[in-house]
């Protein structure tokens, strides 16, 4: 038998080549595909990989993928993870399955381990990383002290003095200013300023009219988004990060240090108030959550009265800025962004506005809101709760399962799964909110006038069952107390440049990626040289073969541009008449720094929106100069520089040639060089080559310098067209000159907030729960 074996073996040895197993597995492959494919309704669960690879091909659409997956497969279907990764289970949205998981069978469908370990460096044991009885402790704490009288009262204290002493005030030197802002980053700055003092009564000081840096926040947003990044990579690449102490993982380690260090210490010293007797009275004063919290007793097992001790009191305060936070500021950035799309909303929010405050006497800016009025306003609380059904803080969640289970809809769920449900699928599908599910359109909350909830499980913004947001009422508040204030005083409106769309890990700011060009210049022993390239492309196409890159600044400062034609053109043709009407000012010569100056500080306001990446080069009465200015307005100063897709293969050139003291000869050939280099490493530079050469008080622009990849194939037969083209009519039609006359009355001004960097407000992941 042995012997029989040890022959298979040794034949299958001799006679298979690892090209036969490589074919072998290549169609198992394939048929696995094919069957997965015919068999499964929901996304691609591709052999070995699972769903990873649909999820990258789909990943500047996740959430509207994802519905349209589940609105295929009738509202659930099943995924799976890398293979042996342990990652399964199912994605729905069936509004009875979400009750199931939520309130029926609450036991069955905790956080569990997956969420907890990945949260727990910076949220330890607090409610909002906590099961079971932890979690019921915590609970029930939050809810005795958050809905007490006196913790409305000074929650509605600390929004009164922040809307009317910081936001407006900011908001109102930005319109004087004329210039826009990041509303989203200015949300967040007053929800954490407004969270900060409602849980330790500390004023953060975020949203100050200078808009400062604040370690806290810093070290907490910082903290937050490290934290996340744990969900999108494997357990065994952040663990082994976190035991070398390197990367992410570092990071992290030292931002949670701040967050704890500060949260400590303010338990510490609220903790010695309590003790000493001078200090008790003052104490007894406060009414912000930590105060309060601190001075409760509750009995232990034995019946004896015991405090809560520092490290649950850190972990509660810390669950509470985290579930605060980022919630209201993303709710509102979109809602802000869906009434400047919906202006008649806008119309009837004022009007109703406007009607409650009207016996009020004093003037607007003098208004501010009670709790009362707040609760009358029930077409704007209507268009809040809409603007969260479309995009809801948190888009999604997960649950765990501890047993095998079965959904009321039949799916099977086994131990160890996770089920996740799409709070932002939910509201697009006609089976759940009607055939307008994708409309905003606040009316659907009202019903004779009155505000009507909705089924918390048809609308789990705020999480569902035991586990109901016990912020909700303080969100509401807080959002209504802005959103009336700001739209009383002021008309948003969104910098039409701006894309808006849903992002994973928060906002970022344009990246300027490729600009299709060759820009250079450096410095010789009489003056500059600058030199670019004459293409310009419009994607794949080149749109113009003999393109102007070097614009007129001044009659002793030229500048290269790359980026965007438009904006370059339109920046340096601006800096260029403040440079003219400054001349004529001071009867001086202009000076490159002066340029400089106004270039990076006209990109920096813009904040990489104006794509326009520059080569300054100039001969003032200091001597020659040199400058780049990137995109955001960074500038860099050296004898030599390039930019532009081509820039990496000029700067090859200009690193192994370049040397002081360049005759213009030597220096006319080096840029010629250079240019050609990047022409010929990349598409999107080409055409002929263009130099401008500067010295004191002369000046050279040597047009189509060269050409060194000239076009050297002409069709011998030309081009000819058997149908032809009529370019002109033979009938005439005369244009009408329209004339618009308005009749009447004085315009109603109008007071408006621009608003940039809008194009990304960022999903939140938090409910206080």
């Amino acid at each position: 038998m042995r012997r029989m074996f040890s022959f298979a073996v040794n034949w299958l040895y001799a006679q298979l080549w690892l090209s036969d197993i490589a074919f072998a597995l290549l169609g198992l492959f394939i048929f696995s595909s094919m069957l997965q494919r015919f068999t499964n309704k929901g996304p691609m669960l591709w052999p070995v990989m699972g769903i990873i690879p649909s999820l990258f091909l789909h990943v500047n659409d996740l959430h509207d993928w994802a519905t349209r997956s589940l609105i295929k497969t009738g509202g659930t279907f099943h995924y799976r993870g890398l293979w042996m990764g342990g990652a399964y289970g199912v994605v729905t949205a069936d509004p009875s399955n979400i009750e199931y998981m939520l309130k029926k069978k609450f036991k069955n469908f905790p956080k569990g381990r997956y969420y907890r370990e990945r949260f727990y460096d910076l949220l330890r044991d607090g409610i909002f990383n906590a099961d079971g009885e932890l979690w019921k402790e915590q609970r029930r704490a939050a809810t005795s002290e958050m809905h007490s009288n006196r913790f409305v009262e000074y929650s509605m204290q600390t929004m009164q003095e922040l809307v009317h002493q910081k936001l407006l005030k900011l908001l109102e030197k930005v319109m004087n200013s004329g210039t826009s802002i990041d509303l989203q980053e200015v949300l967040l700055r007053f929800t954490f300023d407004n969270i900060c003092a409602a849980a330790f009564g500390v004023d953060a000081g975020c949203l100050s009219l200078d808009l400062p840096d604040i370690p806290f926040a810093k070290a907490f947003e910082e903290a937050t988004e490290l934290t996340l990044f744990r969900f999108m990579v494997p357990p065994f690449v952040w663990k082994a990060m976190k035991f070398l102490g390197v990367g992410c993982e570092k990071r992290l380690k030292e931002a949670v240090q701040v967050v704890h260090d500060f949260a400590e210490k303010t338990v510490r010293e609220r903790r010695r108030e309590s003790m000493d007797d001078h200090d008790l009275a003052s104490l007894n004063d406060r009414s912000d959550l930590l105060s309060r919290l601190i001075m409760v007793e509750y009995p232990d097992e034995n019946g004896k009265k015991k405090c809560f001790s520092d490290e649950f009191l850190r972990d509660f305060c810390i669950s509470f800025i985290l579930a605060g936070r980022d919630t209201s500021s993303v709710a509102l950035a979109w809602f802000f962004w869906l009434i400047h799309k919906n202006p008649e909303v806008e119309n009837k929010i004022l009007c109703e506005i406007k009607e409650i405050i009207g016996h009020k006497e004093e003037a607007i800016n003098g208004i501010v809101f009670t709790v009362e009025e707040l609760k009358k306003m029930l077409y704007l609380h209507a268009a809040i709760s809409e603007s969260l059904r479309l995009y809801p803080s948190v888009p999604i969640d997960f649950k765990e399962v501890l047993e095998d289970d079965m959904l009321p809809d039949g799916t099977m769920v086994k131990k160890g799964a996770r089920v996740l449900y799409s709070v932002y699928s939910m509201a697009r599908m006609e089976s759940i909110w009607g055939e307008d599910c994708r409309e905003f359109k606040p009316e659907r909350w009202l019903k004779d006038g009155e505000f009507v909830s909705e089924n918390q499980f048809k609308f789990p913004v705020f999480n569902a069952g035991p586990r109901l947001c016990v912020g909700k009422k303080f969100a509401y508040m807080q959002m209504k107390m802005v959103a009336a204030s700001v739209l009383l005083r002021y008309s948003v409106r969104v910098v039409e440049a701006c894309d808006v769309a849903p992002k994973e890990k928060g906002f970022q700011s344009p990246s300027f990626l490729k600009t299709g060009t060759t820009i250079v210049g450096l410095i010789f022993q009489d003056g500059v040289i600058l030199g670019a390239d004459t293409r310009a492309t419009e994607g794949p196409i080149v749109a113009d073969k003999n393109c102007e890159k070097i614009h007129y600044m001044a009659p002793n400062i030229y500048c290269c541009g790359a980026g965007t034609a438009a904006d370059t053109e339109a920046v340096t043709d601006m800096v260029s008449s403040q440079l003219q009407l400054h001349r004529y000012h001071t009867g001086r010569e202009s000076r490159v720094v002066t340029a400089l100056t106004l270039l990076k500080s006209h990109l920096f306001s813009y904040q990489g929106y104006v794509q326009a990446a520059l080569v300054l080069g100039g001969v003032d009465i200091t001597g020659p100069h040199l400058h780049t200015i990137y995109p955001h307005g960074s500038t860099d100063t050296l004898p030599f520089a390039t930019m532009g897709s081509g820039s990496l293969a000029a700067m090859s050139v200009f690193e192994s040639k370049y040397r002081e003291g360049l005759t213009r000869d030597e220096g006319i050939n080096l840029v010629c060089e250079a240019i050609c280099a990047g022409i010929f490493n990349d598409l999107g530079s080409g055409s002929n080559v263009d130099v401008c050469v500067i010295t004191k008080g002369h000046k050279d622009y040597l047009r189509n310098h060269q050409s060194p990849n000239p076009r050297t194939y002409v069709s011998a037969k030309g081009y000819s067209f058997p149908k032809k083209t009529e370019v002109l009519l033979t009938k005439k039609t005369p244009l009408r000159e329209v004339v618009e006359v308005t009749e009447g009355g004085d315009a109603m001004e109008e007071r408006v907030i621009a608003v940039e960097k809008f194009f990304v407000p960022k999903f939140s992941h938090f409910h206080l729960v």
